[in-house]
């Protein structure tokens, strides 16, 4: 099963430090190479605006960095909805990640997304590690610790933080229930 282009959701049961109570778009699973993700719930304190300062451009932008994930936390990507595209934007069903000067660019004169969220770093996993960690099975864990939702506009960008967390996991306990009743 591919998780690519579905949405994670840390298990109440999770005590990792970083991902506990994450919510996680999966933008590429490659069965031999892994897969990768950013999380979209976990805001910095570091302002959007101070990107586009730093480059030249003044904005008003009252959005945080959002902290995408422990690997390579220094570059910056923008996960929005599809309708839009930059230099280097890579589709995933409705949804694109875009990482380049360009975005920065447009994104300075007014051309934004209808939906968006600055992040940095990714989440990264070896092959089968992900299903291991959906499915609960070892060698890499002996707990579930994600739940699996669809991607929705609502879940991916209405929310932030802890409440973002609470919604996506009441999807996933909705879609139980309608599942085994």
């Amino acid at each position: 099963m591919s998780y690519e282009g579905k949405v994670l959701v840390a298990h109440p049961n999770l005590d990792s430090p970083f991902f506990k109570k994450s919510v996680i778009f999966v933008y590429e699973d490659i069965e031999r190479q892994g897969s990768q993700g950013i999380i979209l719930n976990k805001p910095s304190k570091f302002p959007v605006k101070n990107i586009f300062n730093s480059k030249g451009y003044e904005v008003d932008y009252s959005e945080f960095v959002h902290r995408g994930g422990p690997i390579n936390e220094k570059a910056v990507s923008l996960f929005h909805s599809g309708e839009w595209t930059s230099a280097n934007t890579y589709p995933v069903g409705n949804y694109s990640l875009s990482s380049d000067e360009f975005m920065i660019e447009k994104m300075s004169t007014g051309n934004v997304p209808l939906c968006w969220r600055v992040v940095g770093g990714v989440c990264g996993w070896g092959p089968g590690q992900l299903q291991a960690e959906v499915e609960g099975s070892l060698p890499h864990t002996r707990n579930k610790n994600w739940l699996t939702i669809p991607t929705t506009d609502r879940i991916l960008f209405e929310y932030d933080g802890d409440e973002q967390w609470v919604q996506a996991l009441n999807l996933a306990s909705q879609q139980m229930v309608d599942l085994y009743f």
